[in-house]
C-alpha cells in the first residue's frame, strides 16, 4: 500500500523562443489533489534545475501558480496579485527558460502580494529585496513576460 506518498516527477522546462511561454495564464479554480501533485512536481523540478523560482507556464501549464524556494524559505503563490510595491533596485537576473543569458532589470525592493494557498485560502505577504525580486520575476511569467523583455541596455546602465 502506498498510503499518502505522492511520487514526484521532473517536468520539462520550456525554453525561449518557445511561444508557449509567452501565453497568459488563467486563474486556478480547482484546489484539489491534482493541484497538490502539480505544485510538488514544480518544486521538485525547480530544485533539480537549481532554480529559486518556477512558474507553471514554464512547464507548459497555463495556470497562475508560482513556487519559490530561497534560503530555506518556501512560498507557494496561487492566483497571485501585486497589491503594492515600492523602492527600486537594479540587479542582474537569469531564468531557467532563458539559459545562458542574464541581464540587469529594475524591480521593486518591497512588495505586497495577495494570493491563495494550496487549499484556496486567501493570504497576503510582504517581502523585500531578493525574495521580492524573485516573486516579481515569476509573476511576470504568468503574463507571458520574460526578464529579457525588461533588460536595461548597457549604455543606459552607465547613466543610472
Amino acid at each position: 500500500m502506498k498510503g499518502d506518498y505522492l511520487e514526484m516527477s521532473i517536468m520539462k522546462i520550456l525554453k525561449h523562443p518557445d511561444t508557449r511561454i509567452r501565453l497568459a495564464s488563467s486563474a486556478v479554480v480547482n484546489f484539489n489533489k491534482q493541484l497538490t501533485l502539480l505544485v510538488n512536481d514544480m518544486l521538485e523540478t525547480m530544485r533539480k534545475k537549481a532554480g529559486v523560482g518556477l512558474a507553471a507556464p514554464q512547464i507548459g501549464v497555463l495556470e497562475q501558480i508560482v513556487v519559490i524556494e530561497y534560503k530555506n524559505k518556501q512560498q507557494i503563490l496561487i492566483n497571485p496579485k501585486i497589491i503594492s510595491g515600492e523602492g527600486s533596485d537594479i540587479m542582474e537576473e537569469a531564468c531557467l527558460s532563458v539559459p545562458e543569458q542574464a541581464g540587469y532589470v529594475d524591480r521593486f525592493t518591497q512588495l505586497t502580494v495577495q494570493a491563495q494557498d494550496i487549499n484556496g485560502k486567501v493570504f497576503e505577504i510582504t517581502e523585500t529585496n531578493y525574495f521580492a525580486r524573485i516573486i516579481q520575476h515569476e509573476l511576470d511569467h504568468l503574463k507571458g513576460v520574460l526578464f529579457i523583455d525588461k533588460i536595461i541596455p548597457e549604455d543606459q546602465l552607465e547613466r543610472i
